[in-house]
């Protein structure tokens, strides 16, 4: 059975938030960023359905997992690939993604 825009295995990609810190905070950034990418799937569904914008939470989050690991070029792409989503405001989005641009030109 698959599931319905904004869930990932059967739940709601808000009900991941906890396990996604989780992660972070023990430093199991290769799961955090397993499920991030998933979740990021399922909040872009939720918004090809709803039209309501995305939640930036889940890119920033991994954006930070990117960073972590002084990949800039993937902490660009996530950041970018939300700003992109339709019917999405995210200022915080467009500050950090300036300060990971400036990050890579000096890398």
């Amino acid at each position: 059975m698959q599931d319905r825009p904004g869930f990932y295995q059967g739940r709601h990609y808000t009900d991941y938030g906890i396990q996604v810190v989780s992660f972070i905070n023990r430093g199991q950034f290769n799961q955090a960023e397993d499920l991030l990418l998933h979740l990021v799937d399922a909040v872009e569904a939720e918004n090809q359905v709803e039209q309501i914008g995305v939640a930036p939470w889940y890119y920033k989050q991994l954006a930070q997992v990117y960073h972590t690991r002084g990949d800039y070029d993937a902490e660009i792409r996530i950041l970018e690939r939300c700003v992109q989503q339709q019917n999405t405001d995210a200022p915080g989005v467009v500050r950090r993604l300036r300060y990971a641009r400036g990050l890579l030109q000096m890398a």
